[in-house]
């Protein structure tokens, strides 16, 4: 025996109870909760190194613009005051922290898995850029190495974590932007090779010791991501 087709038309078209309801929330907030913690990660791990990529990009092209303008090497970086001046040249910065780190850097800056160890670094001339990030430049010379510049991509906001937001970079006599290679010798000119980088971020991932290098060049070995 057929319904009446007004029977049939309630029937099918009814709507969804309470209990229907909330069990379905309650299943999409379970899914969300499992998801959104690794999409976030995922969005400010994208974010970190797109940074890094752009100040990486702009510190190379001002360092060939210097050698250009330099007879071709960096031999006119030779004290603190000029690898500080070469910032002030060549960047648009929006603040000056002269001889210190203090109020354009955090004061304090962990590891990803070693929140109790904290990285420590000499208190040179810092600069906040025009697009927030935050640059030091410390002229020390050891090998083929001209100094060593630490960037963080959203200055002293969180979370201050070297590998994270923060990064160290090693500017070679050559001009090129790399890593450090362990054992800290400096005695390898830029680039360095996979393995180099490789061997560096091994011994300075927290496992079990932790440093400030390695990080930028795991992220190089990656193709500019962030897979760790």
């Amino acid at each position: 025996h057929c319904k009446p087709l007004s029977e049939a038309i309630q029937y099918g078209s009814r709507g969804f109870t309470l209990a229907e309801v909330l069990i379905t929330l309650g299943i999409i907030g379970v899914v969300a909760a499992l998801v959104m913690p690794g999409l976030i990660n995922d969005y400010k791990k994208k974010f970190y190194v797109t940074s890094f990529k752009k100040t990486y990009s702009k510190l190379q092209q001002a360092l060939q613009m210097y050698k250009y303008e330099n007879d071709g090497t960096l031999d006119s970086i030779d004290s603190q005051v000029s690898a500080g001046n070469f910032v002030k040249d060549y960047f648009k910065t929006a603040k000056t922290c002269v001889n210190t780190t203090k109020n354009c850097f955090a004061d304090r800056y962990t590891y990803i898995k070693n929140s109790s160890s904290t990285s420590s670094y000499v208190q040179v001339t810092s600069y906040i850029l025009a697009d927030g990030t935050t640059i030091r430049f410390y002229y020390g010379p050891a090998g083929y190495r001209k100094g060593v510049i630490f960037v963080d991509s959203n200055g002293a906001k969180g979370p201050n974590i070297i590998g994270r937001d923060a990064i160290y970079m090693i500017l070679y006599n050559n001009g090129l932007l790399d890593d450090a290679n362990a054992p800290n010798t400096y005695t390898i000119q830029a680039p360095l090779n996979t393995q180099d980088r490789e061997t560096t971020f091994l011994k300075y991932n927290c496992n079990p010791n932790c440093g400030d290098y390695g990080w930028f060049g795991k992220i190089l070995n990656d193709g500019w991501e962030m897979n760790y």
